[in-house]
């Protein structure tokens, strides 16, 4: 994950796009730069590091009022100086930044070495502006350039692009989040509205496949090569709220906010006088009796905060519930491996991650001692990835339906049963 933004119009735009980078810290710290849209070209700067290894190289005046910058968490190459983006053709003429993974980097990199382009970095990212130096070449504007290089990438990308000689910032993007914020003075592009909301409070969501061209006329969105409209919302909530609030680091502000996060959530969904519960979900309940299955994708604290909210699921509502890490997504979907089809009777077939408390527990009430290691010490349970914890006999017919305590002492009993009988 990585944070971009774009500036275009009548101040100055490296105090708004610096301030931006520092809004945007959370998505990425391993690098930052920016480039500045100046008459004579592009002035680009970029460090490894923090935004204060950046700040040491940023001159303390620029005349520019168009430019691009961002922040890195590296996923192609290592956090140094040559991987930071923006990144530039040979000439230096035209500057990218990119939020996302380009997937079929490797092949457009050989075919553009073989065209005679030369690479400074080890990132996905450089290819972009020499495919539209190459494009811009053959006398395309850069919109058309950019709409015609975003035809030959694959993945998942935001991008924002600057050339010298063409006015303004053309982004597109597939997958990857971009917000377009029109202000008074200029307008704002941007992976997350956090990243400018000081200044405009109207914003506009890029949607997958356009591109836009932000000018001192505005924004102007194409789709498919045709001018589009595209909603402008209000912001309501105010800018401290995607702030650090004082803390150290955002983690840190999360801990801490999780009491109060909990309350609002709950507050005025929750009657405690009368026992009932409205989510504001408007769901029929055919379609909540018919659901198989309930996934959570996720990443990092959320992947965790899922494997509880799975538990809860099949507890109280005995549903099957599967846990996914998101980058795995794709190659697994939530379903078991080596063509093994999902079974009726939940827990009992079905593969999933078991927490080592939860494999404490199984343990026990199957009559079996914890093991211990030659030197006496406790070994450590570790999960097991997608394999039940607790095998039902072939020769044993689950029943057809139980909650989710019932079922485990059913399994239970069974299981030792089995173990006695051997």
């Amino acid at each position: 994950m990585c944070g971009i933004i774009g500036y275009f119009g009548e101040e100055q735009a490296l105090p708004i796009l610096t301030e931006g980078l520092v809004n945007l810290e959370y998505r990425g710290y391993d690098s930052a730069g920016i480039a500045l849209q100046n008459e004579n070209g592009l002035d680009v700067y970029k460090r490894a590091g923090e935004l204060s290894a950046l700040r040491e190289v940023l001159p303390a005046d620029a005349p520019a009022t168009g430019g691009i910058g961002h922040t890195r968490w590296s996923t192609h190459g290592e956090p140094t100086n040559a991987n930071a983006h923006p990144h530039t053709d040979e000439s230096g003429e035209v500057a990218v930044v990119h939020n996302g993974i380009i997937e079929n980097c490797d092949t457009l990199k050989t075919e553009l070495e073989d065209r005679g382009h030369t690479f400074t970095s080890e990132t996905d990212t450089e290819v972009v502006p020499h495919l539209v130096e190459e494009r811009l070449a053959a006398d395309e504007s850069l919109v058309e350039a950019v709409e015609h290089v975003v035809e030959e990438l694959s993945g998942s990308f935001a991008i924002c692009v600057v050339a010298d000689g063409h006015e303004g910032i053309v982004a597109a993007r597939k997958d990857s989040p971009l917000v377009d914020g029109p202000a008074e003075h200029g307008t704002f592009l941007a992976s997350d509205v956090t990243a400018f909301l000081e200044h405009p409070r109207r914003v506009s969501y890029v949607q997958d496949g356009d591109v836009v061209h932000v000018t001192d006329d505005g924004t102007t969105t194409y789709e498919d090569g045709e001018v589009v409209d595209r909603e402008v919302e209000e912001i309501e909530w105010e800018a401290e709220a995607a702030e650090k609030g004082g803390y150290d680091h955002y983690m840190l502000k999360e801990i801490h906010e999780q009491p109060q996060a909990l309350r609002q959530a709950l507050s005025g969904r929750v009657d405690e006088m009368k026992g009932e519960v409205d989510l504001e979900v408007d769901l029929p309940t055919e379609y909540l009796q018919s659901v198989d299955e309930i996934q959570f994708v996720a990443a990092g604290t959320s992947y965790h905060a899922g494997l509880y909210a799975a538990e809860l699921f099949e507890a109280h509502a005995d549903v099957r519930t599967s846990v996914e890490i998101a980058s795995e997504y794709e190659f697994g979907s939530g379903r078991a491996r080596g063509g093994r089809s999902w079974s009726r009777s939940r827990r009992a077939v079905r593969p999933r991650t078991r927490s080592p408390h939860f494999e404490k527990r199984i343990s026990r009430a199957r009559g079996r001692s914890q093991s211990r290691t030659p030197s006496g010490a406790r070994s450590r349970a570790r999960p097991t990835t997608r394999c039940s914890s607790v095998p039902v006999p072939r020769s044993a017919s689950p029943p057809p339906r139980r909650s989710a305590h019932r079922w485990r002492r059913w399994r239970s009993s069974r299981s030792t049963s089995v173990d006695d009988a051997t």
